[in-house]
């Protein structure tokens, strides 16, 4: 699982990866809030297409008009799981679906701080890394300078890296 993502970005994973099925009965969809994303599944005859668009998640199925029909009943009877921001959506859904992503705002802690604190919790960086991290990135109230400032922070952590 990614510890940072870009905004907008739609990650699928299998969710019973060890099964080794050429078509996956469940995927989760990991979307990450911030930006429109869009992302197509290909498979054998058939795409799955999952799409953010202000707030407003969608996913279609669509098939070649000659695939078989056995692919089109497994793809047609797969479920799917959204995790949206990190939370997993209790829902399970088969074919195509709409969700409004907008009503979960105030179901969720959107706290950047206690975000933060989780994400550099499991990070495998020191303490005192991680305590300056948590430090400034919690002083600085804009995203984007945010952003900028971690974006530094790796580059110069990569740079003492290979000196």
């Amino acid at each position: 699982m990614p510890v940072f993502a870009k905004a907008g970005a739609i990650i699928p994973l299998d969710k019973n990866p060890m099964e080794n099925n050429e078509f996956p009965r469940e995927l989760m969809w990991c979307i990450f809030p911030g930006d429109n994303g869009e992302y197509v599944l290909h498979e054998e005859g058939c795409r799955t297409k999952i799409a953010l668009k202000n707030k407003q998640l969608s996913l279609t199925l669509d098939f070649d008009d000659n695939i078989s029909e056995a692919i089109k009943e497994k793809v047609m009877n797969r479920s799917h799981q959204v995790i949206y921001a990190g939370h997993t959506i209790s829902d399970i859904y088969i074919g195509d679906f709409d969700l409004d992503l907008q009503d979960l705002n105030d179901k969720f802690d959107w706290k950047f701080e206690n975000e933060l604190f989780r994400r550099l919790d499991i990070a495998e960086i020191n303490y005192e890394e991680k305590d300056y991290l948590y430090q400034k990135l919690s002083s600085i109230p804009e995203f984007d300078k945010r952003v900028a400032f971690f974006e530094k922070y790796l580059l110069q952590r990569a740079t003492r890296q290979y000196i």
